[in-house]
């Protein structure tokens, strides 16, 4: 990419989410300053790629130095998001006392995580969501609380108002689609 298209597409970028969406080399730097703005306890649920490259140690150690506590640490989505993993994130998600969620991962991870907060801040069934803004009804637009770190280049979910679920028993995949669930804090970590 030659240096005039990159220039325009980080302007692009930053037109687009302000400063609220850190990308490029040191990305992670904002962190500590995302997660003040969302809270002082974060439930983590973290893909096993960021687990096994150390990635969630890191996060974590850095949170604690900024005074935030973690709360918990929840193992993300399989890959395509099946709704049963979505259930699984949202009780365990129900039996900790957080402000916000950081999500870190790729697609699947992200979206899952955003249905997951859906669903421990609203309740109901994840079928109660698939559509367009049924969330932003009940929130009377309020985003959920999240910082979405991405990790994978083929997914943008860090960025947008798509959740993607599986139904494994039907074979389909249902989409959320509201504004709400746009994460307020994104960091794409590459």
């Amino acid at each position: 990419m030659s240096e005039d298209y990159q220039v325009k597409a980080e302007k692009l970028l930053r037109e687009f989410k302000g400063g609220d969406y850190a990308f490029g080399l040191n990305a992670l730097d904002r962190l500590r300053d995302y997660s003040k703005a969302l809270g002082s306890r974060a439930a983590i649920i973290s893909g096993s790629t960021a687990r096994r490259t150390g990635l969630l140690d890191r996060i974590v150690r850095e949170l604690r130095e900024a005074g935030i506590e973690v709360v918990g640490v929840i193992r993300g989505a399989r890959p395509n998001t099946p709704k049963e993993d979505v259930y699984r994130m949202a009780y365990q998600l129900l039996r900790l006392s957080w402000d916000f969620v950081i999500a870190i991962g790729g697609g699947s991870c992200l979206d899952g995580a955003k249905a997951a907060l859906v669903l421990a801040l609203y309740g109901g069934l994840i079928e109660d969501y698939f559509g367009v803004g049924k969330i932003s009804q009940i929130s009377r637009d309020r985003r959920i609380p999240l910082l979405a770190i991405q990790m994978a280049s083929g997914s943008a979910s860090h960025l947008t108002k798509y959740s993607n679920i599986t139904d494994l028993a039907s074979l389909q995949k249902k989409l959320i689609v509201d504004e709400a669930i746009i994460p307020p804090k994104a960091i794409f970590q590459y």
